[in-house]
């Protein structure tokens, strides 16, 4: 019976390349699917996480325990099941992964290529359908009704550069130029689709893969130091950078008349000078998600000033929320779980980030440095496909990018 589970666990994971490419969004559920039959097979065999294990894993653990305690004082109404929905996905991601580890090599090599073919698949469509814009223009109108492609395309377009360089480092022993050829492909698409957040990934994995090419220890710890720097730097950085209009006075003309760059301006000034006041613990978990302030219209004022962003901030005021997230993965950490949390979640990338000089965490560390640029400024770090879709991003390390002394 347990083999039954085991078996439907792994091909269940093999709807990863059509989900990637298709509905991103259903990461979610293909996690609760695969990761609930794991955790079936995993009991009935008594072979489920043991303390002595969980050990090791201290400084995560940590981190998570202040992340639930943080929901006790959250400003928002929902951080209770956004809680549950955190702890979920991470007990069944971690059933999946003690799955694979308790397979045979045999059985790890079946469904290692297996599900390396779902991934190299769906990575493929996925960079067909980035520059749809480019030779389809009309493609998003017709599919509207059943799908919104801008949004579809960009989300998938975020994962599969966090998953471009797992899949490339399992090919490259054996096939270096397909792989080397399939991170040009994919860092030419980043750029000419409309997903910035895909073109800064690729970036950041790119420096990152040839630094850890001469030094992983290095790159991890400058990977390190930059994260350390821009939790300490953020807040009064952006401060500064509003009240000098430092975008209207750096930045090209082409930029500042795109809007963004003055409106991200405001959205950071605002959560920068709100976490201030709460400084040491945040203010909780989700609580960036559609924050309002007591005195927004205080922040709305300077708007006044600032023709391009003016609307925005129209609109912010009027719906009572400055935006819908933070759009910035280190005041997210600061607003939500304060200089502590900051700490905590440093401590945990210093436990996560690969070590060794090896093959395999060289490109680790090119998809670890991926998935920072995905969240540095577009997402809100908790949502259900996002949370998924890092997770199972993690497995397919764990089976295609192993540990070399397991091999």
């Amino acid at each position: 019976m347990a083999q039954k589970f085991t078996t439907a666990s792994f091909v269940l994971l093999i709807l990863i390349g059509p989900i990637l490419a298709l509905a991103i969004k259903g990461f979610s559920a293909l996690l609760a699917l695969a990761g609930l039959l794991s955790t079936v097979a995993l009991v009935s065999q008594g072979k489920w996480l043991r303390l002595s294990q969980a050990k090791q894993h201290g400084a995560s653990l940590a981190l998570l325990a202040w992340v639930s305690l943080s929901a006790i004082w959250s400003v928002h109404d929902d951080a209770g099941n956004k809680l549950v929905q955190l702890l979920h996905s991470i007990f069944l991601a971690t059933s999946l992964f003690l799955l694979f580890a308790q397979l045979s090599d045999d059985e790890k090599a079946i469904w290692r290529r297996r599900i390396s073919i779902s991934i190299g698949l769906g990575l493929g469509l996925s960079l067909l359908l980035g520059p749809w814009h480019l030779y389809a223009p009309t493609l998003g109108e017709a599919v509207s009704s059943v799908l919104e492609l801008t949004r579809q395309v960009n989300r998938s377009l975020t994962i599969v550069a966090v998953l471009v360089f797992i899949y490339a480092g399992s090919l490259v022993k054996t096939r270096p130029r397909a792989a080397y050829a399939l991170l040009a492909v994919t860092t030419t698409v980043a750029f000419y689709s409309e997903s910035q957040s895909a073109a800064l990934a690729m970036t950041f994995g790119l420096l990152a893969i040839a630094m850890a090419r001469l030094s992983v220890a290095i790159t991890r710890r400058l990977i390190l130091a930059s994260f350390a720097l821009s939790l300490l730097l953020i807040a009064p950085f952006s401060i500064r950078a509003f009240e000098q209009k430092w975008s209207d006075t750096y930045l090209p003309q082409a930029i500042q008349h795109t809007a963004a760059p003055n409106i991200r301006s405001w959205i950071y000034y605002v959560y920068s000078k709100e976490f201030l006041s709460t400084a040491t613990y945040g203010r909780g978990l989700q609580s960036s998600r559609h924050f309002n302030p007591e005195n927004l219209e205080t922040y709305t004022k300077p708007c006044e000033q600032m023709p391009r962003v003016y609307s925005f901030c129209a609109t912010a005021l009027e719906n009572q929320r400055v935006a819908s997230h933070a759009h910035n993965l280190f005041l997210q950490i600061l607003f939500e779980l304060g200089i502590v949390g900051g700490f905590l979640t440093l401590l945990a990338l210093g436990k996560w980030l690969p070590r060794k000089q090896s093959e395999n965490e060289i490109w680790q560390t090119g998809a670890w440095a991926a998935a920072m640029g995905t969240l540095m400024f577009s997402y809100n770090f908790w949502q259900a496909w996002l949370m998924a879709s890092l997770l199972i991003c993690g497995l397919c390390a764990t089976m295609l990018l192993p540990d070399d002394a397991a091999e």
